[in-house]
């Protein structure tokens, strides 16, 4: 689905009008999904883990101009290091979510370089300056611009770059990867799915829920997220990764995420051209059954430690 009739149009604008009850489930539906986090995984698993906030803060100038906060973390032991560039999901907290800042903490612990950043319009970042275009939500370009600044960094070996992106985030690594820029491989955990069936009925959700937690004031057209946020999902890129030569591609969910997402993935990974993984983590829902509060990051160590496991494992230098 890229295109909306006229009058499909209109029924979707009108539909995004003002409506409290979805932006209030919007407004608490993070604080939701941290609490439920934080029930998955065995009690005795359970850890605490308080953010140092030893990364490094840098401003990058993105592609149209606006500012992109960003983090790196510094790697342990030998340098130049292999460099890994994480993206953040669809969340008002951007790259501040807990998983991502347990993520580059433990990955710059294994003597990877790390660097997040607050994709367009989220977290610290700049909003867009205007929706009229497909460029104006071009998330993939952020991805772009972030792996050159991360390369030039002088603790980096440019020649091990890796994408990991987590949600919307592992699209925006896949729609990278189909761009044929230079990474070595790609990790995506738990990124959009079923976008064909779940359009149909949701695409009034999707913008509104986008629009809000980027924080925009004006609402994100129902045409121009089919061209762009839509687009970025894994079944439009899937004629790209059947074909041979693609970069190697890791598809990852957690077991305690639906059963038709988890089954999706497997089934479309399947149609892809070698090399590609799929793996569900024992135990873990979409975020890996990790939560912070402020400094304070809680964890479920089994699972995290798979994930963990298995990112080192599908990024190690051969």
């Amino acid at each position: 689905m890229s295109s909306l009739s006229s009058q499909s149009a209109q029924a979707l604008s009108d539909s995004l009008k003002a409506d409290w009850k979805a932006d209030l489930k919007l407004a608490i539906g993070p604080l939701i999904k941290k609490s439920l986090s934080l029930t998955k995984g065995g009690l005795s698993h359970k850890k605490l883990f308080r953010d140092p906030q030893t990364q490094v803060q840098i401003t990058l100038t993105g592609a149209q101009g606006g500012k992109l906060a960003a983090r790196f973390y510094r790697p342990v032991g030998q340098q130049p290091a292999p460099a890994v560039l994480l993206l953040h999901g669809s969340t008002p907290e951007g790259q501040q979510m807990g998983l991502y800042r347990l993520l580059g903490h433990k990955l710059a612990g294994l003597g990877y370089a790390v660097l997040t950043i607050d994709q367009r319009g989220h977290g610290q970042s700049d909003d867009p300056q205007k929706l009229t275009h497909k460029d104006d939500l071009d998330f993939a370009a952020d991805a772009f611009l972030a792996l050159e600044y991360l390369k030039q960094r002088t603790e980096v070996d440019a020649a091990q770059t890796y994408l990991l992106g987590h949600s919307f985030g592992g699209d925006v690594a896949i729609t990278a990867g189909a761009r044929a820029i230079g990474v070595n491989k790609i990790l995506a955990y738990g990124p959009g799915r079923r976008y064909a069936e779940r359009v149909q009925t949701e695409l009034a959700y999707f913008c509104r829920r986008f629009t809000r937690y980027m924080g925009l004031s004006e609402m994100i057209s129902p045409q121009l997220y089919l061209e762009t946020i839509g687009a970025q999902l894994l079944e439009n890129h899937q004629t790209h990764y059947q074909s041979a030569g693609h970069v190697p591609l890791m598809l990852i969910d957690g077991e305690y995420e639906s059963q038709a997402d988890r089954t999706f993935l497997e089934q479309i990974s399947a149609t892809l051209a070698e090399p590609v993984i799929y793996k569900t983590i024992p135990k873990a829902d979409h975020y890996a059954n990790v939560a912070a509060f402020g400094r304070v990051i809680l964890y479920d160590q089994a699972a995290f430690d798979t994930l963990l496991t298995e990112i080192a494992g599908w990024f190690k230098v051969e």
